[in-house]
């Protein structure tokens, strides 16, 4: 009826996640200690992106958000992962950092090289839809990016109709 409630969970299954299933080593440093098994951990900028912070549903597809890089695609009703969501390419997936800022010539072919992208933050407000509808919103969204170099950071704001 109209008062029932359900629940489901699962993983996401991000790609660290999927690599790990099974295993015994941690692949990934988390963001607040979690060492990697093997390998330099002080001067690894790759961070484990979980995908466990906070959750969207933005038209037919579920958002999952973490403090570290960008959202993964779910399906509402199965919970499937599709990958991140780089909204049509806008942003870019990697470290949180750029040598550039993707600001000259060949800032982003550079950042990518390096492995540096865009991060995303879990934390989004929702904000009532100027739309003469009951229902629906727009939920404002934060994506940044800390310059390697010079300490600058640059910060995009995406709007994002939900229902």
């Amino acid at each position: 009826g109209p008062n029932d409630v359900t629940f489901a969970s699962k993983f996401v299954q991000t790609s660290v996640y999927q690599a790990e299933v099974g295993g015994t080593e941690i692949l990934a440093r988390g963001t607040f200690g979690t060492a990697k098994t093997k390998g330099w951990n002080a001067f690894d900028l790759n961070l484990r992106n979980p995908a466990n912070t906070n959750a969207l549903r933005v038209g037919e597809r579920v958002l999952a958000f973490s403090d570290v890089g960008l959202p993964h695609i779910l399906d509402p009703d199965t919970l499937d992962t599709f990958g991140v969501e780089t909204f049509d390419g806008i942003l870019h997936s990697g470290t949180s950092a750029a040598a550039t800022l993707g600001l000259d010539f060949l800032g982003s072919t550079v950042d990518a090289f390096l492995g540096f992208g865009d991060s995303m933050s879990p934390h989004y407000r929702i904000m009532p839809s100027s739309c003469n509808s009951s229902k629906g919103g727009v939920a404002t969204v934060a994506s940044f990016r800390q310059n390697a170099i010079r300490g600058d950071i640059m910060v995009r704001l995406l709007e994002l109709d939900i229902e």
